[in-house]
């Protein structure tokens, strides 16, 4: 305190101004270095129960996604796989093989090859711990 005071609690313009304009430069470049995170995006839901143990969600959503997450309302979910359509045909089969418990989610998957246009995603699931439960799955991307 006795560097920025003098004796008589005068103010000492020559320390505290470039502290101050150092303090605000590093606060500045930390903020611009910050990655922008992109607003999750909901591609589809899906309502899961033990009838069956595969569905799919037609994607109608135009923009291009670099990373994919689950999430369960509901009933708990053991998730096997994702496959994935993308815009040019190609498929990707994303390997989850992950029990999401119920309201909750799965973690990130990073898609190959960038950002992506999906089609369509297929997902299959063990609907035997189900029983007479319901479920919404429902897939949301990030670009």
């Amino acid at each position: 305190m006795s560097a920025i005071f003098f004796r008589d609690n005068s103010f000492n313009r020559d320390i505290v101004i470039p502290m101050a304009r150092s303090a605000f430069l590093l606060v500045f470049m930390a903020l611009i270095a910050l990655p922008v995170q992109a607003s999750w995006q909901q591609l589809g839901r899906q309502a899961v129960s033990g009838e069956a143990d595969m569905n799919w969600i037609q994607v109608r959503n135009p923009d291009g996604f670099r990373q994919l997450r689950l999430m369960v309302k509901g009933a708990g979910v053991r998730i096997h796989r994702m496959t994935l359509v993308f815009q040019n045909g190609e498929r990707y089969i994303a390997r989850i093989d992950r029990f999401i418990p119920a309201n909750s989610e799965s973690h990130l998957i990073n898609l190959p090859g960038g950002s992506r246009v999906i089609r369509q995603i297929s997902f299959f699931y063990d609907a035997r711990g189900l029983g007479q439960k319901r479920s919404v799955l429902s897939v949301w991307g990030r670009p």
